[in-house]
């Protein structure tokens, strides 16, 4: 009997619906492969609205010592049309 109120209970958990994501960092893998470090953090403000922080960083050194260096940091705030992390986007 304990061991079917212990599964009817894991299915119960499994099929609850679960609140998406919170929180997500990310990189650009094209980006990378081109030498340019960075990466994203992001987080949902509420059901409609992110906020999001990319960082780029591109330390490259030319022939002669030349250097090519640039760091880009792009705050933002999104605001998605049906909930955060799905569907289409504005900003």
């Amino acid at each position: 009997m304990r061991k079917k109120f212990f599964f009817l209970g894991i299915l119960l958990g499994v099929c609850l619906a679960s609140p998406a994501q919170f929180y997500s960092a990310r990189t650009n893998l094209i980006g990378l492969a081109t030498g340019n470090i960075n990466l994203e953090g992001s987080m949902t403000l509420n059901r409609q609205w992110s906020l999001h922080l990319p960082v780029q960083y591109n330390p490259f050194v030319f022939k002669d010592n030349r250097q090519f260096r640039n760091l880009t940091v792009m705050p933002g705030v999104r605001y998605w049309f049906v909930e955060s992390y799905s569907n289409f986007l504005s900003g």
